[in-house]
């Protein structure tokens, strides 16, 4: 099992090509995940690999056209399926590394949906807990983001579209969201000393 000097240092490899948005944006998710895995009691061992998956669940993104990552509009068919692979990639990253290896699914299915409506139309049973609290993170923290195409939404707005969307994520993983919302228990930046321990 990895420990946390381990995730330290793939991190400062993968620092060295990886964008650094995407870098900032793992943190963040990182951040929410812990917070979301604590409020649901998860283990010790859960909680760190949630935060693990999450650091590099987008770093596949270095492999994806910049021109398809910040295009504004809606993606053709074929930028789709373009802009897919990153999870693959992601999890590939992964695989890579002997201590990572087990967190290569958490990371593929980081798109997936409860609805069937993810990258490869999985349903509830069959996408990892991690995964399905990596995908309400993830959506939480690209909303609340500004992109080079639109302004970040505020909280409040966040949260209105994806309770509208609430079909979509594990009913239990998006309550426990709503509550480390409610009781501002969510910093806007990572929490660096975390511990994984």
């Amino acid at each position: 099992m990895i420990d946390r000097q381990g995730a330290i240092k793939i991190s400062q490899m993968m620092e060295t090509i990886i964008p650094k948005d995407v870098i900032a944006h793992g943190h963040r998710v990182g951040n929410i995940a812990y917070r979301v895995a604590v409020e649901l009691k998860l283990s010790d061992i859960e909680k760190r690999d949630v935060v693990i998956a999450s650091r590099i669940h987008d770093y596949g993104k270095a492999w994806v056209k910049k021109e398809i990552l910040r295009k504004p509009g809606k993606l053709t068919a074929d930028e789709y399926e373009e802009m897919k692979l990153h999870a693959l990639y992601s999890s590939q990253i992964a695989k890579m590394h002997k201590k990572l290896r087990r967190h290569g699914e958490m990371i593929l299915y980081h798109h997936e949906k409860i609805d069937g409506s993810g990258y490869y139309g999985l349903t509830d049973k069959q996408i990892p807990l991690i995964s399905k609290i990596i995908v309400v993170s993830d959506i939480f923290d690209a909303l609340s983001s500004n992109r080079d195409y639109r302004r970040a939404y505020g909280t409040d707005e966040v949260i209105k579209i994806m309770s509208n969307e609430s079909y979509k994520y594990d009913r239990r993983v998006f309550e426990a969201f709503l509550r480390i919302v409610d009781c501002k228990n969510l910093k806007p930046e990572y929490d660096r000393n975390l511990s994984l321990n």
